[in-house]
């Protein structure tokens, strides 16, 4: 407000009328004018320190704490570890080992069915007679 009110005060010539309280009141007039400086007060002891101690944080806490050590060491190690985890341990073990047994099972299986094929025609007319034979009595007993 008294920035406004010395602006206002100006004359056209550029200089400002004395005020008749300047010489009457003295200093007390120049702290009254600026307000007894508590905006310069109020931002050296407060303003200043804040951002200082804001920068400060941001720096250290956010930055080199948050951003660079818990996001590299905690949370990019951590998730390269279960990666390593699942794609080496649990991927070859159980993931490849249920394949690995599942073809076992079925190499086994299919060793014990080559035993039963002889490529003569008569014996697998046989199979298809014994299975009709087989679903007929399953439908005639039901």
């Amino acid at each position: 407000y008294s920035r406004r009110y010395n602006q206002l005060q100006e004359l056209p010539s550029g200089k400002r009328p004395d005020d008749p309280l300047r010489q009457l009141l003295g200093p007390v007039f120049t702290a009254l004018i600026n307000k007894w400086w508590v905006d310069e007060l109020y931002q050296l002891v407060i303003l200043r320190p804040y951002a200082a101690l804001s920068r400060f944080l941001a720096e250290q806490v956010d930055w080199r704490f948050w951003h660079d050590w818990f996001h590299e060491k905690v949370i990019a190690n951590g998730y390269i570890g279960l990666a390593y985890f699942l794609s080496d341990k649990f991927d070859l073990r159980v993931i490849d080992g249920a394949a690995n047994g599942l073809a076992t099972v079925t190499q086994r299986f299919a060793g014990s069915l080559r035993r039963i094929q002889t490529g003569y025609v008569r014996n697998y007319a046989l199979s298809v007679f014994l299975g009709l034979v087989l679903i007929l009595a399953y439908l005639f007993f039901r």
